[in-house]
């Protein structure tokens, strides 16, 4: 408890049955600076007095009427408020200070008293008050200190204990430091670290130095951390991580010891190490694999790049071959069939009908002949010449195309459509226009009689342009559909009519060079679609 600020008054109680001396004391209190906050004739009265307005001090009468006498009601005074009592009494004979020790009370005034033993007595009474009430104050701090500190070490998540160099054993222990060691708390504290730890260490140092060294070092002020092989009496083997701290004592030399069980970790990191340890081996062994392997892969590249050179060497040759061949080919054929004409316009007249049939086949078969070598020129045109890849406005290449074939589209009453849309792409123009002249004039060619409608088809997907060239003509069957793309494949329902078989293959190879691809949807005597695709971002 704090000392009084200056000039406070204390405020003390007077219990007294007598009047003239209550007067009495009441005039020297004033006199001596106190407070006096009541009188009271009774142990009862005083009681309510102090319930409503609580004194410094009570001077009790020891002989009071009523049921209570002075000593009763200071015990209730002092075990309910813990005030000081100062007793006022004519006689302190043995029988009554035998009762009044029970009270601790803090002075006594004999009547008749003077002036100078009250003055000292209260004086004394509330210095020893304070100094009372401070070592109260001090106690309660310390217990509930104490109990904080309990509680903080009982909830604590790892196993403490508190050990006594003198005595060698354990002297506090927290109920995870029971369950760790497997016993009972009597039994633990009847104990020291030796008896719980396995001879065999992580630390590979005899027992008996290792627990030394770490005690002198906590001695020197170091907290050092460390690894414990732990045998319980209940039979388990533990490992636990051990921190030691000292504890100021001046009694004796503590020192803390804080247990974390990391038995599951170290199962866990040995288990890793195990398993770090296969993969490295099998890491090495892939590696010894993968060295052989890349090895084998250099030597099949440099053949590969030999059989490329080869191949490009063979590929230049055979290129020039089939443009020799088809120049061979095609002057031949040329003036085949001009000899043909002259000799079938100069001989008509004079030649039976059956010459002038072989005339006509001969004609046919020249220019069958012509046409064949032109389209192969194209088809490696289309191989080997480089795509001018450009901005390209859809309804350019479009008023193209019907310019083209407005005439035969005339003639024939066939209706042409196209899509509204103004789409912009990049491709190379000349063979987006060959791609679309190979597909109408597929259709003119084998739409048959009834065929009265090509429509034209754009649309715009995610990574690709995609566009179609539909007809309502005859279409052609499953079988046909599958084989229509490749190299000198002509449908069944082509018989009659001219072709080389190789129109269709051109249109595949370019759409594939642009990125895309190309396919059909047919339905016989309902007509065909053709479909091809190009890349975006070209």
């Amino acid at each position: 408890m704090n000392e009084k600020p200056i000039g406070f008054k204390a405020k003390v109680l007077i219990v007294e049955d007598e009047g003239l001396i209550a007067l009495d004391l009441v005039s020297h209190l004033q006199q001596f600076g106190y407070q006096v906050i009541g009188q009271a004739v009774t142990a009862e009265e005083a009681l309510r007095v102090m319930e409503k307005n609580l004194p410094d001090l009570v001077l009790m009468d020891i002989v009071l009427k009523g049921r209570m006498d002075g000593i009763e009601a200071a015990e209730i005074i002092r075990s309910r408020w813990g005030l000081p009592v100062v007793f006022v009494t004519a006689n302190a004979d043995e029988e009554r200070l035998e009762r009044i020790k029970p009270v601790n009370p803090f002075g006594f005034i004999i009547k008749p008293f003077s002036e100078h033993d009250i003055k000292v007595t209260l004086e004394m009474t509330l210095h020893v008050s304070r100094l009372d009430a401070e070592r109260r104050k001090i106690e309660e701090d310390l217990r509930e200190s104490e109990k904080r500190f309990r509680t903080l070490v009982e909830q604590a998540p790892e196993a403490i204990v508190v050990y006594e160099i003198e005595t060698g054993h354990f002297v506090e222990a927290n109920s995870r430091a029971v369950h760790l060691f497997g016993c009972t708390r009597e039994e633990l504290l009847k104990s020291g670290p030796e008896r719980f730890y396995s001879i065999d260490q992580p630390d590979r140092q005899p027992l008996k130095e290792s627990i030394q060294k770490n005690i002198d070092r906590t001695l020197a002020g170091e907290n050092p951390s460390f690894e414990r092989a732990i045998r319980t009496l209940d039979g388990r083997e533990l490992v636990c991580e051990v921190r030691l701290t000292r504890l100021p004592s001046s009694k004796s030399t503590l020192i803390r010891n804080s247990y974390i069980d990391i038995t599951a970790r170290k199962q866990t990191e040995k288990e890793l190490q195990q398993y770090r340890q296969h993969l490295e081996e099998m890491v090495e062994a892939r590696t010894s694999e993968l060295a052989k392997v890349n090895q084998q892969l250099i030597v099949e590249i440099e053949e590969r790049k030999k059989m490329e050179q080869y191949l490009q060497k063979s590929t230049q040759k055979l290129k020039l071959f089939a443009y020799s061949v088809a120049h061979d080919l095609k002057s031949p054929a040329i003036g085949l069939c001009g000899l043909t004409k002259r000799l079938h316009k100069r001989y008509q007249m004079i030649t039976e009908d059956q010459g002038r049939s072989y005339c006509q086949q001969i004609q046919k078969t020249a220019e069958h002949i012509g046409s064949l070598v032109e389209q192969i020129n194209v088809y490696i045109s289309a191989k080997e010449t480089p795509l001018a890849i450009e901005e390209i406005y859809f309804s350019e290449i479009l008023q193209i195309l019907k310019d083209e074939f407005s005439a035969e589209l005339s003639v024939r009453q066939i209706s042409w459509v196209e899509p509204r849309k103004k789409a912009v792409f990049r491709a190379d123009r000349l063979s987006l226009l060959r791609i679309f002249r190979n597909l109408i004039d597929n259709a003119l060619k084998y739409g048959g009689e009834s065929l009265s409608r090509i429509r034209l088809g754009y649309e715009e997907k995610e990574k690709e342009y995609l566009f179609s060239v539909n007809d309502n003509g005859k279409g052609v069957t499953k079988k046909d559909s599958e084989d229509i793309f490749k190299m000198f494949t002509r449908p069944k329902s082509s018989n009659g009519v001219e072709g080389t078989g190789l129109g269709l293959t051109i249109v595949k190879e370019m759409a594939e060079r642009h990125g895309g691809k190309v396919w059909t949807e047919s339905k016989p005597a309902k007509g065909i679609t053709f479909y091809f695709s190009i890349a975006k971002g070209l």
